[in-house]
């Protein structure tokens, strides 16, 4: 049997036992009889009321009465529901208020008694207990979840529990934690031959389990450059091209090689002063002006 069904079966089993302890008080109050002895009524003068005394086979702890009072001719004239509590032993006393009481009643019986003994308050209380200790851990169990998956032909088993968190594969535990409550998701990885398998566990127990496939992955080459296809007006074209040598010409021209031609700089010739020559003054270039205009006239 897998835990997977270990523990469908006990969340089965702890949900029906705490529906029985539940039921169980009401069940076990209609099966147990009780027996009422004795009744009567008297006048307490003391109170100025009417004491109506129940006596039963067992120890009763609490419970109602129904008391219906009848005239001479045995003709019904009023019912009065009463309830006692924190009764000790087998008496029972119920007190009527004057107003309560008929004038012309003759007698009263008893219609209906409905009590708890002490044997059904003790049973009642363990009950109860019980079913709030079952309840706490039935929130416990309820969040117990496993998951079953089979990958590539491999049985992978992860369970969540309320504190151990596990992943087994074939059987074999290859991870484990042990976390109590926490907000943030619980991780669980192992290697499966070239994957990674993970199983991510919420905060409220559910569980996402993937692969991670780490085979290494071979680039594409790059695409290459298609041909390109001339159109039939191109193809025309270089073809009358051809036809009158004009496309030779520009492919031999354009395969020859280019030489650049650099012009070189014209050398600047700089008249250097004569070392006999008297250096230029202002009188001198005055009278050289003067003659260069009378040879001009």
């Amino acid at each position: 049997m897998t835990k997977k069904k270990k523990i469908k079966i006990l969340k089965i089993v702890m949900i029906a036992v705490w529906l029985i302890l539940l039921f169980a008080p009401m069940i076990t109050s209609q099966m147990e009889e009780i027996k009422l002895t004795s009744y009567d009524m008297t006048f307490n003068a003391n109170t100025g009321k009417y004491d109506c005394e129940l006596v039963c086979d067992k120890n009763i702890v609490s419970g109602t009465a129904k008391i219906g009072f009848y005239d001479g001719s045995n003709r019904h004239l009023k019912t009065v529901e009463k309830t006692f509590e924190e009764n000790e032993g087998k008496k029972v006393i119920i007190v009527f208020e004057d107003s309560e009481i008929p004038d012309d009643v003759a007698n009263f019986k008893v219609e209906e008694l409905k009590v708890t003994t002490d044997t059904q308050e003790t049973i009642q209380a363990v009950c109860w207990l019980i079913a709030i200790v079952l309840a706490v851990a039935l929130v416990f169990v309820l969040r117990l979840v496993v998951l079953e998956y089979n990958l590539d032909g491999k049985q992978v088993e992860v369970y969540a529990g309320v504190r151990r968190k596990t992943m087994r594969i074939n059987g074999e535990l290859v991870a484990e934690t042990k976390k109590m409550f926490t907000l943030k998701p619980i991780v669980l990885s192992a290697k499966m031959g070239e994957k990674d398998v993970i199983a991510e566990i919420k905060a409220n127990n559910k569980i996402v389990l993937y692969s991670k496939d780490n085979t290494p992955k071979i680039e594409d080459e790059k695409p290459k450059a298609e041909a390109y296809e001339m159109t039939e007006e191109e193809k025309d074209f270089f073809k009358k091209m051809e036809e009158e040598g004009i496309l030779e010409k520009k492919l031999a021209e354009s395969a020859k090689p280019k030489v650049l031609e650099v012009e070189e700089p014209a050398e600047t010739v700089v008249d250097q002063p004569d070392g006999n020559a008297e250096p230029k003054t202002e009188e001198s270039q005055a009278k050289a002006e003067t003659k260069e205009t009378e040879d001009k006239k």
